[in-house]
């Protein structure tokens, strides 16, 4: 048979007080600690203005770090688009001959496509899709534009008497185009390039929407629109916020361009 233990009790003074204790405070909390909780909200506002979107984060926070992101691509393109455009348009209107045939072949090409889609093709030919091989595949779709602009500006230009005048001192072809063609041709593509910006815009977030951008996660106004629209019934301000940014931006580029055309125009000045 089995033994049964033997089990001590401690009987000790100490361990009565240390019960009459516990079972008194559970007794007595209740009265002490308020167990209703009141929030005053007007005390306690909300953190995130604009909300949050499906992962928790901030959208005021990452539409201001997507502002950076979209602009710098934006400038980006429109800079080096400007730049190779401008000297080949330039180059083209002033040679003329099976150059210019040439170079307004090669730009009919480029716009018998839409822009979107020729981005498109050619960010898939880069292989990977991020916002770099987006910025590549727009300044590849946007110089044919400055191109014609400068073409037309130089076929005028390369007829006044102040080119006339530099061939008869001997000045180089080089030395005409680059000292006194093209800085009077700056002045349109100011204008241009300033529009041009916001229509940049547009497209790297278009492209960002349909999934050729940067991966899930990134800042990025494009990006967010197309993570928030299957959130769009119920939390509206995650596609929402994104895309006024996105129009107010574009808006004040092109009123921006408007002023700078009204400004450098001299017919304009005079007409106000």
């Amino acid at each position: 048979m089995l033994s049964r233990p033997n089990i001590e009790v401690n009987n000790s003074p100490s361990t009565y007080v240390w019960v009459v204790w516990f079972v008194a405070s559970n007794k007595t909390v209740p009265w002490i600690v308020d167990t209703v909780v009141t929030l005053d909200y007007n005390r306690y506002y909300p953190i995130h203005y604009w909300g949050t979107d499906n992962s928790g984060g901030d959208i005021y926070s990452r539409i201001i770090w997507a502002a950076q992101v979209d602009l710098r691509v934006s400038l980006s393109v429109v800079l080096v688009a400007l730049a190779s455009g401008a000297l080949i348009g330039a180059a083209s209107g002033y040679f003329g001959g099976k150059l210019d045939e040439m170079v307004m072949r090669i730009t009919d090409i480029f716009f018998a496509f839409p822009g979107l889609i020729l981005a498109m093709a050619i960010v898939m030919a880069l292989g990977t899709r991020n916002l770099e091989n987006i910025s590549y595949a727009l300044m590849i779709t946007w110089w044919p534009v400055y191109a014609r602009v400068v073409r037309g500006q130089v076929l005028s230009e390369r007829e006044k008497l102040y080119v006339e005048a530099a061939r008869s001192i001997g000045a180089s072809d080089s030395r005409i185009l680059l000292s006194h063609i093209i800085p009077n041709t700056i002045q349109p593509l100011i204008v241009q390039a300033t529009m041009d910006t916001g229509g940049v815009l547009l497209t790297a977030a278009g492209l960002s929407f349909i999934g050729f951008g940067s991966a899930a996660g990134t800042a990025e106004w494009g990006l967010m629109i197309s993570q928030g629209q299957y959130y769009l019934l119920n939390y509206p301000w995650e596609c929402m916020f994104p895309g006024v940014a996105i129009l107010m931006i574009a808006l004040a580029l092109n009123l921006v361009g408007d002023g700078i055309r009204d400004i450098l125009d001299p017919k304009l000045r005079r007409r106000g």
